[in-house]
């Protein structure tokens, strides 16, 4: 039976490992943050208000990633409570400046 059905199979896609476990689901703000764990973190400003799902490494590593489980970005844990500048601001900030 499996030779006569082997053609038609097809292939299973491939999935990144860490999205099997559970992990927290986040909206992005207007300004391209996330919040997880009372702190925030950068994401890039084409996810502004979408989902995304962040996985904590030990606590002390966060990974995002978006709803269909492609890596989007990746941090070491924030300490501070200091909002971080966002890179994608600086971008736009020096460009305004040059006008």
């Amino acid at each position: 039976m499996f030779e006569e059905e082997k053609e038609r199979l097809i292939s299973i896609p491939s999935v990144e490992p860490r999205i099997i476990y559970n992990m927290d689901l986040r909206k992005v703000s207007a300004d391209g943050y996330v919040s997880w764990n009372g702190k925030l973190y950068p994401v890039p400003l084409k996810y502004c208000l979408s989902n995304v799902l962040i996985d904590s490494f030990m606590g002390k590593h966060i990974k995002i990633y978006d709803e269909k489980g492609l890596f989007i970005t990746e941090h070491n844990k924030n300490l501070f409570n200091e909002k971080p500048i966002h890179p994608e601001h600086i971008k736009i900030n020096e460009e305004c400046i040059l006008i």
